[in-house]
């Protein structure tokens, strides 16, 4: 709508992969997007936020720009390692701006099953090395 706060972004979604063995090569991403920025005045609406990247790198809220009451920015969405979405950022000259920019979407969940899982030269984000990027054996039915 006119003249409001951003939307928040969404969050990156899941990845499960289940094989007897398992090998992955490439890339695997589940990135949240970033935040839009608030209204750039009463009679106009704020911008969209970058959607995930298929990428190590943050997507990045949308930039507030205009004049007189400008609305805040967006936060940028998770990166590898970083799996939190960021709040949003408002510019110094005015402070009391309500017209929020909405926060960057956290990092979706990877996940890989196998009897034998390989890792080989694969790029994941979340990384592996995250609370929510995990492998385990395959279950048993």
């Amino acid at each position: 709508g006119l003249g409001g706060g951003g939307g928040g972004a969404g969050s990156g979604g899941g990845l499960l992969l289940e094989s007897p063995p398992v090998t992955v090569n490439g890339l695997l991403a589940a990135n949240g997007g970033g935040g839009g920025s608030g209204a750039r005045s009463t009679y106009s609406a704020g911008y969209d936020g970058e959607r995930g990247y298929f990428a190590l790198t943050a997507a990045l809220g949308a930039v507030s720009t205009g004049s007189g009451e400008v609305g805040c920015s967006g936060g940028n969405g998770n990166s590898s390692t970083a799996v939190d979405g960021l709040s949003n950022t408002c510019e110094t000259a005015y402070p009391a701006d309500e017209d929020g920019g909405g926060g960057g979407g956290g990092a979706g969940r990877i996940r890989v099953n196998g009897m034998v899982v390989v890792i080989g030269g694969a790029v994941l984000s979340p990384a592996i090395s995250t609370t929510i990027g995990s492998t385990g054996p395959l279950p048993v039915s």
